[in-house]
């Protein structure tokens, strides 16, 4: 009650300042108007009053900026000095035998933790234990907790709970529920991060309760869970994620992947026969951060989903997983009536390069364009399309089945593969790709064919005469 009535004091003390403020430069500006009128005539005169009066307010608000600015840098000097006497202190308490330590130099620095706890940063995690076990002594959570209850500033309050948590006091894991359970995030938000702090069940038990209800964002305290100092927590989520509400299911799922634990994997196994859509594509998601190939049966299942966004999250673990068993799972996909499933598909199944070139042959002469032609991409980018180029200048029947399986691409509508490659080819090799677009017969290549016609050498350029003559007699026909 006390710490409202001052802070609605400090409040109206500012405003009553910027209305002071701003009402006496407009007064100045009125005076000089009525003061200026009657002696000159002259307009311009009284403009220039006035652009005087305006300069005046703003330089006025230059000079209360500097002197906040060399306030701030004073106190940012105290501040460093009071951390460098404090690390000095620590300092010659750690160079003492374990026995012979006595943190009692701390004792004139109890009302500044925040310094000590900065300070403390250049010290090892067991000198760090140390430390925070010798101000829980000293009772230090005590005026941590005052600073929580009735400072006025809201980032001493946010300061104080942060600075709890890292002390670990369990006497303050109350006052630390408490502000957990506000509306105000400047309170709730510092308060989880403390609670995460503490290696203890019930802290995380909290933790868990909030993502089921929901009173603190999910994806914060999924955040603050991820980075918990609590041993166990791993057993805890095994335990109770199954049960949970589907919306604390969700990012249960998450926070079981991103522990990378192989432990987790039964549950995530569970977890994907969930009747919740958004928690199954969180459980296919989850198994890409830990593949395990024991669990490709779960992948395939979860690339028949009903649901496109499941299967599109599934292709994109089939692709970290990298089992062979998936490439015709994916290659279904690329049938899929949603654009996005056919999409991952696709990247699934890039993955496996010349693993998946088999199947990826078969969707050239698909019926569905997309898949022909991202069948065709995906065999330029695993570098089979290169080979088959070169295998043109070979044997007369390995010529035979790379032409064939050149005008396939074509056909699929990967023009700018046959492009690239027969502007990069030597003339022999540009010959028998003139060949190959022959037999695609596809007006597109016509631009191709009026460039080399002008840059190619004598034979190409004749050859790329007599097919565009050719493509420009069927336009016609």
């Amino acid at each position: 009650m006390r710490r409202t009535f001052i802070k609605w004091l400090l409040n109206i003390f500012k405003i009553l300042f910027w209305i002071a403020y701003i009402g006496g430069a407009i007064t100045f500006i009125v005076f000089a108007i009525i003061f200026i009128t009657p002696i000159a005539n002259d307009f311009s005169f009284t403009i220039v009053i006035l652009a005087i009066s305006a300069i005046g307010a703003v330089v006025l608000l230059i000079l209360l900026n500097i002197a906040m600015r060399i306030i701030g840098d004073y106190r940012a000097r105290k501040y460093n000095r009071l951390t460098a006497k404090i690390k000095e202190a620590l300092n010659k308490i750690f160079k003492k035998s374990p026995k012979q330590r006595s943190f009692d130099p701390l004792k004139p620095y109890l009302k500044q933790v925040g310094a000590i706890e900065s300070a403390s940063d250049s010290f090892s995690e067991e000198n760090n234990k140390e430390i925070t076990h010798a101000l829980r002594e000293m009772k230090a959570g005590t005026q941590l907790e005052r600073q929580v209850l009735y400072s006025i500033r809201a980032w001493k309050r946010t300061s104080g709970l942060l600075l709890i948590g890292w002390l670990n006091d369990p006497q303050q894991i109350p006052l630390l529920n408490e502000a957990f359970y506000t509306k105000d995030p400047g309170v709730s938000y510092p308060a989880a991060i403390a609670l995460a702090r503490y290696d203890s069940k019930a802290t995380y038990m909290a933790l868990i309760r909030a993502l089921e209800k929901g009173f603190v964002e999910r994806n914060y305290v999924a955040a603050v869970m991820e980075t918990a100092n609590y041993r166990d927590k791993i057993n805890i989520l095994i335990e109770k994620a199954p049960h949970l509400n589907v919306e604390a299911r969700y990012w249960a799922v998450y926070l079981l992947g991103r522990t990378k634990d192989r432990r987790v994997l039964p549950t995530l196994k569970k977890l994907s026969n969930d009747k919740d859509a958004d928690v199954r594509a969180r459980v296919a998601v989850a198994f890409s951060w830990i593949p395990d190939r024991q669990y490709t049966e779960v992948i395939i299942k979860l690339l028949k989903d009903p649901v496109w966004y499941v299967k599109v999250q599934a292709a994109r673990t089939a692709g970290v997983f990298r089992e062979p068993e998936l490439i015709a799972n994916l290659s279904q996909l690329m049938h899929d009536k949603h654009f996005w499933v056919r999409n991952a598909g696709a990247i699934g199944l890039m993955k496996y390069g010349k693993e998946a070139v088999p199947d990826l042959e078969k969707l050239l002469k698909d019926k569905d364009r997309f898949a022909r032609n991202k069948a065709a991409e995906l065999l330029g980018d695993a570098g089979v399309t290169q080979e088959k180029v070169t295998d043109l200048s070979k044997s007369e029947e390995t010529q035979h089945l790379a032409e064939n399986y050149l005008v396939d691409i074509g056909r699929a509508e990967a023009i700018s593969i046959i492009w690239q490659e027969t502007l990069l080819a030597k003339p022999p090799v540009q010959l028998k790709l003139l060949d190959v677009i022959e037999k695609i017969d596809s007006p597109k290549f016509k631009p191709l064919l009026t460039e080399l016609e002008k840059t190619a050498s004598k034979d190409v350029s004749d050859r790329a005469k007599t097919i565009n003559k050719h493509l420009m007699k069927r336009k016609a026909a």
